[in-house]
């Protein structure tokens, strides 16, 4: 290992020597080497302007290093393994994920197909907006104890409106349990009977919880910025009523949905009403104060002064004239500034009513 300090802690490489030889040496050793190059390829990392490419290898680097782990177990996916170096090396993984920024992400995420990597998939799905697969893992995932918290999380971490997104997959999700429900009633060897069989219990059980979550979504996020409630009104089955008791599940989320969306919708467009009409005000009040300003005008007396330099304005052949009736001559204006706080009281200054002009020093 110490050997590995001479691309690392000399200055004097040759340059002949690339950072790809340094690689390629290492992976020649065997596998069993594979520790020196990813610290090579850490070392890499720190380097200012290191290629996309060495971040990428670092990443199929630690794929690579589980998929090798999980062969000598003789498993299949990382939840199943019991090797610790599956562990440390997805913590090496994520932590490249969220810190690196010029990965090939979908290099990455065919390297690690298959692996069942959920947690480092869903993160390069968000960094590629890749979110229709990002909640169909996810809903996949929740659909075996009908938990969808994480999609769920991931919709309220996302900038995007998901939300309908995702209320869209699992009501998919319940339009198929439903119609296997239905096939299993029409295709009974006895049609009269009335026993149910644990498959026709099941698959009403499924249903129906797949029902009362998605009335329960609804009712959760009626007024939530990353739902558009108009596209989730548009989905409902029409089968699903306001105010009826079917089946034993109670309609009344359908029913706070619907009011709460409605109630959140006129909100809205009264608060944007009031906005626009207060613009409106403001812009008449602005047109009106511009109106008195144009008309607005100076008598000049033999007696009048310029405010900056105090010498009569009698015979100036041209002057500046302030909103408030302050009048001083051009050249006292380029030597000066307006300034509209009290906070320079002991820069000489001349009073305009309000403002201050300042002398420049």
């Amino acid at each position: 290992e110490d050997g590995i300090k001479i691309f690392t802690e000399n200055e004097n490489v040759p340059k002949f020597i690339s950072e790809d030889d340094v690689i390629e040496f290492f992976e020649s050793l065997g596998r069993s080497q594979g520790e020196l190059k990813q610290k090579y390829l850490d070392y890499l990392l720190t380097k200012n302007g290191t290629d996309e490419r060495f971040h990428t290898l670092l990443g199929k680097h630690y794929i690579n290093s589980i998929q090798e782990a999980l062969k000598k177990e003789n498993k299949k996916t990382v939840e199943i393994a019991t090797d610790s170096s599956v562990n440390k090396n997805r913590e090496k993984l994520i932590r490249l994920l969220k810190t690196s920024k010029i990965y090939n992400i979908l290099v990455l995420l065919e390297e690690m197909k298959g692996l069942g990597m959920l947690e480092e998939e869903i993160l390069l799905y968000s960094k590629q907006k890749m979110h229709n697969e990002a909640l169909s893992s996810l809903v996949e995932l929740g659909k075996q104890n009908l938990d969808f918290t994480k999609a769920e999380q991931y919709c309220l971490n996302e900038p995007e409106p998901l939300l309908s997104k995702l209320f869209e997959k699992v009501l998919d999700l319940y339009s198929d349990a439903k119609k296997r429900v239905q096939v299993m009633e029409k295709d009974k060897s006895v049609p009269t009977s009335t026993v149910k069989t644990s498959s026709d219990q099941d698959g009403k059980k499924i249903m129906n919880g797949l029902e009362l979550y998605c009335k329960n979504f609804l009712k959760k996020y009626a007024t939530n910025e990353k739902m558009n409630a108009e596209e989730v009104l548009k989905m409902l089955p029409e089968d699903w009523s306001l105010k009826d008791q079917k089946d034993g599940l109670n309609d009344e989320a359908l029913f706070q949905f619907v009011a709460l969306a409605l109630n959140d919708r006129l909100g809205k467009e009264h608060s944007y009403k009031i906005a626009k009409n207060s613009a409106k005000m403001h812009k008449l009040n602005l047109e009106t104060d511009l109106v008195k300003l144009q008309k607005a005008y100076a008598i000049i007396t033999p007696e009048r002064k310029c405010k900056v330099c105090q010498k009569k304005l009698a015979g100036a052949k041209s002057f500046y004239v302030y909103p408030n009736g302050v009048i001083v001559h051009p050249p006292c204006v380029k030597d000066c500034l307006l300034y509209t706080s009290d906070a320079a009281d002991d820069t000489p200054c001349v009073d305009l009513g309000g403002r201050r002009i300042i002398q420049k020093t």
